[in-house]
């Protein structure tokens, strides 16, 4: 099985626009329960993506699923959510164009952008997750 590298990419969702992971894992301490993430559902890898940064980081997020990745992602654009977690070929065009802020990078070594690690660690290795 091959590894496929994830950004975890966040939006300014109701005045809560911290600018990197660490300030997000500030604000979510914070505030627990305050910050939101989306998912294309249930049991889906970006769901289990941000459940492993909120174990690791010790935050409190509320999941909020979507049916599909498409949705998921609109839901961040929209400002509706704080954060998703997916493939770095369908977060990266949103962070270059700068509507959303790379707040990590998944993988062994991963090679996109990250803007203050994610959530106070240069990386997670999304795949221990499977």
């Amino acid at each position: 099985m091959e590894r496929v590298e994830t950004v975890v990419i966040g939006g300014g969702q109701a005045g809560l626009a911290p600018q990197n992971g660490s300030q997000r894992a500030v604000a979510a301490k914070a505030k627990p329960g305050a910050l939101t993430f989306s998912s294309s559902g249930d049991a889906s890898p970006s769901r289990m993506c941000i459940e492993l940064i909120k174990q690791e980081a010790g935050i409190d997020l509320v999941h909020v699923p979507y049916k599909g990745a498409p949705p998921a992602m609109q839901a961040v654009l929209a400002e509706e959510v704080s954060m998703y977690c997916g493939p770095i070929f369908q977060g990266l065009p949103h962070v270059k164009s700068g509507k959303l802020k790379a707040l990590g990078v998944t993988g062994a070594k991963p090679s996109g952008p990250v803007n203050g690690g994610a959530f106070g660690r240069p990386f997670f290795d999304a795949a221990r997750m499977t």
